[in-house]
């Protein structure tokens, strides 16, 4: 300011001129179309996600077939295993071999067998005998 001019150009804020508010109004047309777009991409999303999920569960389910038929697999060789040792520890020779070797038995011989013999009931007298209370 000492010995030079200031002059305003258009692009300074005049002091002459307060500040104005500016004041934003709703466009209501262009809201309704931001809410339109937005419904109808949400309706593709929902539709594009729904189109996935159905052609995902065929895949998963094979998947799940598989795990469960090598499941089976397994489940039928140990099945075959746990057989075959109910057939060899049940076997007669084991069974006698236990008997005399763990628990001491004896077998019994010729002499030593006794026989019990069924008593059959006699039939029931008929009606005109037995007595009445």
């Amino acid at each position: 300011m000492y010995g030079r001019s200031r002059t305003t150009t258009a692009f300074e804020v005049s002091p002459a001129l307060p500040p104005q508010q500016v004041v934003l109004e709703v466009d209501r047309s262009r809201q309704a179309e931001y809410w339109r777009w937005l419904v109808i991409g949400l309706v593709v999303l929902a539709a594009a996600l729904f189109d996935g999920w159905q052609r995902s569960v065929p895949v998963s389910n094979g998947y799940r077939l598989e795990e469960i038929r090598r499941a089976m697999t397994e489940e039928d060789a140990v099945g075959r295993r746990l057989r075959l040792e109910v057939a060899a520890l049940s076997s007669p020779a084991r069974v006698e071999w236990l008997a005399t070797n763990r628990l001491h038995l004896v077998a019994p011989g010729r002499g030593d067998a006794v026989v019990i013999e069924r008593v059959v009931p006699p039939p029931a007298p008929p009606s005109s005998v037995v007595a009445a209370r």
